[in-house]
């Protein structure tokens, strides 16, 4: 019964998660005839996330009651959520949209960008079911992520086609209460080890995994790659069927029409997740599909073509149906909890930092009629630039499991 429940939220919140994802910024730059609002929809929820980091030793210190602190979270935010989106539809002006939807969009990020990427995100399946099923678990959620995102997918692509985009708002605020209530109704605590139950300070925690134990290789991938694919989206990627409208390549309902037909196949990939995580390197899964995704994504802004756009949302695929299990299935193994939001909190605080300085920066871009001529070099030399930063701080600590 847990691991039905635990699936049923996982649809749920799949397709809250396309329609906020896709409906919800291209509805509202249509709406506003410019990117612009879009790309504000992503720097809040960097906002967010950057400010749910700091909460690390908080969450260090109430591991045995995480569920219930979360299922209670994800009901409150749904309250506040429902109250935002049903707002909404009763102001006309776009000063009150934008401050009602950036509203919704740090609420959202909180609770499933934010303090998720220092625990939950990770650990939530063992609310539902031992750790030794975890790969078989997550297989079959993914495989209902597929269906998921198939249908929030289309749906999205409909409400964008209707201007409708409002209503995925409130579909998704629902969504948040469907899985507030699972967590807390359906869930069961896990039983913490020995180690999770003493007092930890933070501090000397981290001073003894910089100074004492050994780094992990594929730690240090997700260090780079997971920061880089947050910053390369928020510069382009998120607001792709936007930008192939402007560029008269696809309109905007057909763009979104197409990514959820043609991240398919990555997805269904993702479906075999823990046959892959078996018979192919780990570090070959975090590598290719983040490279591959942004390398396609800069030939579609250089030679914009319905291939080269179709190439593009193809490797995002492979990026959310392979390279995110992966990441998962990586930091699972980080069996001591407070060791893992400490890593989690590095990650989540260096991410949240590039999404805010990329979504400030194509805020300079899209304010650009002609803002192609900007946007192309940008799209190639910030990933450079991020690259570096990361290696800069990789060299202050080293990476634990």
């Amino acid at each position: 019964m847990r691991v039905i429940a635990f699936l049923f939220s996982q649809f749920v919140s799949g397709v809250g998660d396309a329609l906020l994802l896709f409906a919800f910024p291209a509805g509202l730059g249509m709406e506003f005839n410019d990117i612009r609002p879009a790309v504000l929809l992503w720097l809040i929820p960097g906002i967010a996330m950057f400010l749910s980091s700091f909460l690390a030793k908080i969450i260090s210190k109430r591991v045995a009651v995480a569920r219930k602190d979360y299922g209670k979270l994800m009901i409150g935010i749904a309250i506040v959520e429902l109250i935002t989106a049903s707002l909404t539809f009763y102001f006309d002006s776009k000063l009150a949209t934008i401050i009602l939807s950036g509203v919704f969009v740090f609420f959202y990020a909180f609770a499933k960008e934010g303090l998720p990427r220092l625990f939950y995100f990770v650990s939530i399946y063992r609310y539902f079911e031992e750790e030794s099923s975890y790969n078989k678990l997550l297989g079959y959620s993914t495989s209902i992520n597929i269906l998921a995102g198939l249908a929030g997918t289309i749906f999205a692509s409909y409400l964008v086609f209707k201007s409708s985009w409002r209503t995925g708002l409130l579909i998704d605020a629902i969504t948040f209460l469907l899985i507030g209530f699972v967590i807390l109704f359906f869930g069961r605590d896990v039983v913490p080890s020995t180690k999770v139950e003493k007092k930890v300070n933070i501090e000397p925690q981290e001073h003894n995994i910089e100074k004492t134990l050994s780094s992990d290789s594929r730690l240090r991938i997700i260090f780079y790659t997971a920061p880089i694919l947050f910053c390369t989206n928020a510069l382009a990627w998120n607001y792709i069927s936007l930008i192939a409208k402007d560029l008269k390549v696809f309109e905007v309902s057909m763009g979104i029409l197409l990514i959820a037909i043609l991240r398919l196949p990555g997805i269904l990939a993702g479906s075999y997740f823990y046959k892959l995580f078996e018979s192919i390197p780990q570090k070959f899964l975090l590598i290719a599909p983040p490279v591959l995704a942004i390398l396609s994504n800069i030939l579609f802004l250089i030679f914009p073509s319905k291939l080269l756009f179709s190439t593009s949302i193809l490797f995002q695929g492979f990026v959310y149906g392979v390279y995110w299990p992966t990441d998962t299935g990586v930091r699972n193994e980080i069996t001591n909890q407070n060791k893992l939001i400490f890593f989690n909190s590095r990650v989540l605080k260096r991410l949240s930092l590039y999404q805010l300085a990329s979504c400030v920066l194509a805020l300079y871009i899209y304010s650009h009629t002609d803002y192609m001529e900007y946007l192309i070099p940008f799209s190639i030399l910030i990933p450079i630039v991020f690259l570096g930063l990361s290696f800069i701080e990789e060299k202050k600590w080293k990476f634990t499991r």
